[in-house]
């Protein structure tokens, strides 16, 4: 206003009830408005309450160069509301003065075409010059002789350098994979509610020590048609990598935490609980779907190296 500073030093708390029956409510949800009340027009009480002026008779509370003598307050009303306990977290997936930006979307999707046609038009001119020079080899040895893209099928199976270390990423990718896609179809079902604080971390754990069987059974496969022998080192590798790295990692942050005494820290005895179903059950799953999926066939291909 002006020149004029004012200050909101009042707080009006609306907080909205459910009635479960007539001796239970529930609080399923709160609003705060913020106010300028003038300190002259405040009638404050013995008892330590005050009361507020009407809207009519209401001043903003003017603050300038000279010492000022602030209240701080704060005023609580209660609404009835028809929102169950379980609906409550609904407003906050409500989307209101929703804009669609077609503009955006067109112009993504415009991007997306061209870089998708100049791919698609490098690609064809390749293919179309090595199948030209197939087709005009004059001479059996030309025609036999590995050339172009006919190079890539060598490259494919073609076992890389640390083979144990590949097997175990992707096995721990799949136990990742199976542990992410359980989670989030439950969550999507409602049976992770947030209400249960910590209930989607628990069931994430449990899923991914549970998942170590697949984890082992599909390296395990891939480990065998890629023609490794060490076995017993690699489902250890699977098992111990990606939580080890984890792990570490988290512990190691844990000691900044414990030391700035947080209360955010997590509790030795959990990272005790967590090592113990690590390596009491996450690691004998992990070998049991090696030595189960060791014993099977390779995975088969058409094309040999």
């Amino acid at each position: 206003d002006g020149d004029k500073v004012y200050i909101n030093n009042h707080l009006k708390l609306i907080l909205h009830y459910h009635t479960v029956d007539k001796e239970s409510y529930r609080v399923v949800g709160f609003e705060v408005e913020s106010q300028s009340v003038d300190i002259n027009s405040l009638k404050v009480h013995k008892s330590g309450t005050c009361e507020l002026p009407s809207p009519e008779n209401a001043k903003p509370q003017e603050v300038g160069g000279s010492p000022t003598t602030l209240y701080f307050t704060y005023s609580v009303q209660w609404v009835a509301s028809e929102v169950s306990w379980a609906s409550r977290w609904d407003i906050y997936l409500r989307m209101t003065d929703v804009e669609i930006h077609w503009f955006s979307i067109f112009n993504s999707l415009v991007v997306v075409a061209f870089l998708f046609g100049i791919l698609t038009m490098i690609m064809i001119r390749t293919l179309r010059r090595d199948i030209a020079r197939y087709n005009s080899s004059e001479t059996i040895e030309e025609a036999v002789e590995e050339s172009g893209w006919k190079l890539v099928h060598g490259d494919v199976f073609r076992s890389p350098t640390r083979l144990n270390l590949f097997a175990a990423v992707v096995g721990s990718g799949v136990q990742i994979f199976i542990m992410a896609a359980i989670t989030i179809f439950f969550a999507m079902l409602g049976m992770l509610s947030p209400a249960s604080r910590g209930a989607l971390m628990t069931v994430a754990i449990m899923l991914y020590v549970f998942s170590g069987l697949t984890a082992g059974y599909v390296s395990a496969r891939l480990y065998k048609t890629l023609k490794g022998r060490e076995w017993k080192k690699t489902a250890f590798l699977t098992a111990t990598f990606y939580p080890g790295v984890v792990f570490g990692v988290c512990f190691f942050l844990n000691f900044f935490i414990w030391g700035k005494h947080s209360s955010g820290a997590v509790p030795f005895s959990t990272m005790v609980s967590l090592l113990l179903m690590w390596f009491g059950i996450s690691l004998p799953l992990v070998y049991c779907g090696y030595f189960f999926g060791y014993r099977k066939m390779p995975f088969s291909t058409s094309c040999t190296n």
